[in-house]
């Protein structure tokens, strides 16, 4: 091997070393405000300027006493450089390798105490449903048939067969949300029909027995219901035949 010949080990990495030590914002804001009774503001570059290769951060230095700017455009490394050439430790007992600043902020301790509690409560309605689920299965109680958790429900009157013993406690549970079937009633002469009947009567579609409804103005609406006036539609036919 020759004098001028050096030969490094494949695996061996490098280590860059500038001689500095790098402080923590709040670490060089602290120094600032206790020794030298200034503060830093941080200056503007423009709207997502941090976007932009080579963005960095520069601050104002400000003293605390007369409010007048005492260096401009400073960027962190700069106070780097001083701060290690004066011997101020890198960190300090408000720094994050100290105590509970390690792992969490008091904001995210906040949190995360308010997201157990919510685990909890949800652990503990959860035991509630499945024990009222229980209940109800052994008194032969049954839901309606719907998705919905949000739903009130009510008992109503008992099924009518022949029942003994603990069957005569069973309950039918029904939606109190839950629609009553419209009743047909037959009668000879109808004043008002709905869309069905008035379909039938004119032998169409119900969009055209809807268009010939309102035409005529035999519409007729009661709350969500419409009917239509058979007179009315009568009377509209007969004008239209003529």
């Amino acid at each position: 091997m020759g004098e001028d010949e050096i030969f490094f080990d494949p695996n061996a990495g490098f280590n860059i070393h500038h001689g500095f030590e790098y402080y923590a914002p709040q670490r060089i804001k602290r120094i600032l405000k206790k020794d030298f009774n200034c503060h830093l503001e941080n200056i503007w570059q423009g709207y997502k300027a941090n976007r932009k290769p080579g963005y960095h951060e520069i601050y104002n230095l400000v003293d605390d006493a007369t409010g007048k700017i005492i260096g401009s455009k400073l960027p962190l490394d700069h106070f780097w450089r001083v701060f290690s050439q004066m011997g101020y430790p890198r960190d300090d007992e408000k720094s994050a390798v100290h105590g509970r600043y390690l792992r969490r902020s008091e904001g995210l301790e906040r949190f995360r105490e308010m997201v157990e509690r919510a685990k909890k409560k949800a652990k503990k309605d959860n035991k509630k449903t499945k024990k009222t689920k229980k209940k109800a299965a052994k008194s032969g109680e049954r839901r309606c048939p719907d998705n919905t958790d949000n739903v009130l429900y009510c008992i109503v009157m008992p099924r009518r067969k022949r029942l003994s013993g603990k069957d005569k406690n069973i309950r039918i549970v029904k939606s109190m949300y839950q629609m009553n079937k419209t009743k047909t009633r037959e009668t000879e002469k109808q004043i008002a029909v709905d869309i069905e009947k008035l379909a039938a009567m004119l032998s169409c579609g119900h969009a055209t027995a809807r268009k010939i409804g309102e035409d005529a103005g035999a519409r007729i609406n009661i709350g969500r219901r419409v009917l239509y006036s058979v007179e009315k539609v009568e009377r509209y036919i007969y004008l239209i035949s003529q």
